[in-house]
């Protein structure tokens, strides 16, 4: 939290200090515009809720892996923050789609194709993830156990389990994110919501427990 807390002094000090930026916090508000503040949230809210819905989701596997065993959980969050980095990977690759509203077709072509780009990336992305995981999975356990204890050792063969795992679910991890970055990106995040509380709450939960 203090490195979040430092990161969030750096950029605010920045966008104080910025004479472009500074004028659009000293500027005072001469009208408010309704029709654009709906209009984000309208895209806003979904999508922050399809993420609340996600990151509940490994919250409540973490509770249900915390019921099997202390050791399971451990494996479970080692796997967890492997998988953030990739997730955050997924994301900077699809945070390119924004939100398209042109007519032009020129426009619309290039938009399909950044879109495809996107979709490639994350394959190949996946692709170099899974092979890591694949062949170096026992030095990624080993940054967070040195499996000498006989209860590490037991952390050490579920995690190796769970990377096997973890390997076919980032291929649809990258599909689902550049997915619902491509539907913000055509103004409509209520369908990926509620794909996300079905498919995590109703379905994922109810395997998980």
């Amino acid at each position: 939290y203090q490195i979040i807390g430092l990161d969030r002094t750096v950029f605010f000090t920045y966008f104080i200090f910025n004479r472009n930026l500074r004028i659009y916090i000293f500027q005072p508000i001469k009208k408010i515009h309704w029709q654009k503040i709906l209009y984000f949230l309208k895209l806003g809210v979904p999508m922050s809720l399809t993420y609340f819905f996600e990151a509940g989701l490994f919250n409540v596997s973490a509770i249900i892996m915390g019921w099997i065993s202390i050791e399971a959980l451990a494996a479970h969050q080692i796997l967890l923050q492997c998988t953030e980095v990739a997730f955050m990977c997924f994301c900077c690759c699809s945070n390119s789609l924004h939100p398209h509203c042109s007519c032009d077709w020129k426009e619309k072509l290039r938009w399909n194709n950044t879109v495809f780009i996107n979709i490639g990336i994350g394959i190949v992305l996946a692709c170099i993830v899974g092979l890591i995981y694949f062949t170096n999975h026992q030095k990624l356990t080993h940054i967070f156990i040195n499996a000498e204890k006989d209860q590490d050792l037991i952390i050490y063969n579920l995690t190796k389990d769970f990377f096997r795992i973890a390997i076919i679910f980032i291929f649809f991890d990258a599909l689902q994110i550049i997915g619902n970055n491509v539907l913000r990106s055509m103004n409509d995040a209520y369908i990926s919501m509620i794909l996300s509380l079905g498919s995590y709450w109703i379905i994922g939960v109810g395997a998980a427990y």
